[in-house]
């Protein structure tokens, strides 16, 4: 069972994402192998895109196991 203190490390990770696009803009401007192609550059952003998406589901998830949401039960179920 999901506490507040899993909540609180979900949306930590959720907080890494601006660290891990700070490491790909200096990648970018600063990188040791040089300055990176348009199609690296858009394969970073897309790998980015979707470990965002997978944290803000995790995020969701535990949010909802913390609060003891149900996800899948309709909205016109009574309890």
């Amino acid at each position: 069972m999901s506490d507040r203190f899993d909540l609180e490390q979900a949306i930590m990770n959720v907080w890494m994402v601006k660290e891990d696009i700070g490491t790909l803009h200096w990648l970018y401007i600063d990188g040791p192998e040089g300055p990176m192609s348009d199609d690296q550059v858009c394969n970073h952003l897309m790998a980015l895109e979707y470990s965002l998406e997978l944290k803000m589901q995790k995020l969701w998830d535990t949010f909802c196991a913390v609060n003891k949401i149900d996800n899948h039960r309709k909205s016109t179920d009574s309890e």
